[in-house]
């Protein structure tokens, strides 16, 4: 049964490639078997075995990490600067749809396009608005390859479209239906595909040619917009 789910995943990659995004798939569970990358606010490097995470509410708070020398370590969240964690498992399978995909362009150099490349996940700490209160967060980054300009965080608490599923797991999920975005150094909002069109001219108005390129602007091509925006700048 496994074999056969895998094989329809697969299947599934080529069709949802031409509506896909173009925004890494968010992860939730991650190996404990390859070795995570921590970069500290105190410019330490850590590498190791994910031995734990604490979450609240989806956010990762704490994780536990074993290093190359068998000592285990504690971090908060608020001691990281930012870490790449390689997916697991049928989290991991979804993972083929986003290298399928080709981003040319790594504006962002901080960023290990390598680790990315390689399925990894990346988070890292950022202002967000949630509601009317201003959090400083561990927020997972969806489009790494061009994020200089525009930032696209995973909304941990968004509702999906519609999503595939065979025996009872899900092998090919939908699109979020909220992201959180930021705006150079203006602290993340979250934007929702139902006031998108709304929105677009807040959002992209600073550029001039965004008007004329997407006269009818829609949420499946959010990344072509982020694209297109940081072109401009």
């Amino acid at each position: 049964m496994q074999k056969l789910i895998i094989a329809f995943a697969c299947s599934m990659t080529i069709s949802i490639l031409s509506h896909a995004q173009n925004l890494i798939t968010p992860s939730y569970t991650f190996s404990k078997k390859k070795e995570a990358h921590l970069k500290l606010e105190d410019g330490r490097d850590i590498k190791g075995k994910i031995k734990d995470i604490d979450r609240k509410k989806w956010m990762i708070e704490a994780i536990k990490i074993k290093d190359e020398h068998g000592k285990t370590h504690k971090f908060e969240a608020e001691d990281i600067q930012y870490m790449y964690l390689m997916p697991s498992g049928f989290d991991k399978l979804s993972k083929a749809i986003d290298k399928a995909t080709d981003v040319q362009k790594w504006k962002e150099r901080n960023i290990d396009s390598e680790l990315i490349q390689q399925g990894y996940a990346y988070f890292e700490k950022a202002d967000v608005m949630i509601k009317k209160k201003r959090e400083t967060l561990m927020m997972q980054l969806l489009n790494p390859g061009y994020s200089k300009e525009v930032k696209i965080y995973h909304d941990p608490w968004a509702k999906e479209t519609s999503s595939v599923g065979m025996g009872g797991i899900t092998v090919a999920g939908g699109h979020a239906k909220s992201y959180y975005i930021q705006m150079g150094i203006i602290a993340a909002r979250k934007v929702t595909k139902k006031n998108y069109k709304k929105e677009f001219t807040i959002l992209w108005g600073q550029c001039d040619s965004m008007a004329s390129s997407f006269e009818n602007p829609k949420w499946s091509d959010l990344a072509e917009h982020a694209i297109t925006y940081s072109e401009c700048q």
